[in-house]
């Protein structure tokens, strides 16, 4: 799967095998390396499947990752995707942390060897360039850099994600999860159960959610732009 994944030159890509109707087992490669989790791949892959009747429109999807049950169903013109919520655990900054990144971060915690650091303002997120090899020591795999947005913006919170191992890099695996961990953490920190997020990188877009219990739901849209067959 991650040598398609490489040849494709894909970012994002889910790998499916169905189990019985309308329910599937998936797995994720992002970058080359396998995810537990691809909230992108999950709505391109419901859009392919409804499109093309390989799945009910009529009935929801039913996902099965190695981040527990993903469910898809078709929202109007929009796919809704419903993940588990992701909790982070908060910790004290490291040096190296506040060194390599902000001196003064609002939080830092992490999931695994994921962190993400809250900072005082979306113009000091966009300004943050950091020090990977300062953070190599702390084992650090991937980076989530999220701040409020300033009011009158057409989304609540901007983020941007790093990858630093296995190599550094902007767009990155670390991507495929965020929002499942970010709709929790700011709908705690606003009061608001829908909430939206804007992504700083190349492939960019304000993402709508809504965090009901231990669940998310993130709406999306997704275009089919090529189709075929491969001879593996």
């Amino acid at each position: 799967m991650s040598g398609v994944a490489r040849a494709l030159n894909l970012t994002e890509a889910a790998f499916l095998v169905a189990k019985s109707p309308n329910r599937f087992d998936v797995r994720y490669i992002a970058s080359s390396v396998e995810v537990e989790l691809s909230i992108s791949a999950t709505l391109a892959a419901a859009h392919a499947l409804f499109t093309n009747r390989f799945a009910d429109p009529s009935h929801s999807i039913a996902f099965f990752t190695h981040a527990g049950p993903v469910s898809a169903t078709t929202n109007g013109s929009q796919i809704e995707a419903n993940f588990p919520v992701l909790i982070l655990d908060e910790i004290e900054p490291s040096e190296e942390i506040l060194q390599a990144i902000d001196p003064s971060p609002s939080f830092v915690g992490r999931r695994g060897d994921d962190y993400v650091i809250q900072v005082a303002s979306e113009s000091r997120l966009k300004k943050i360039q950091p020090d990977f090899r300062l953070l190599d020591v702390l084992g650090m795999k991937g980076l989530i850099i999220t701040s409020q947005a300033p009011s009158g913006k057409e989304y609540d919170f901007a983020v941007r994600t790093f990858q630093l191992q296995p190599r550094y890099g902007l767009d990155t695996p670390i991507a495929s999860w965020a929002y499942a961990a970010l709709a929790p953490f700011w709908m705690s920190r606003l009061g608001k159960a829908k909430i939206s997020g804007f992504r700083h990188a190349p492939r960019s877009a304000v993402v709508s959610m809504e965090v009901d219990g231990d669940r998310v739901k993130i709406f999306g849209d997704a275009v089919t732009i090529a189709q075929g067959e491969l001879k593996l």
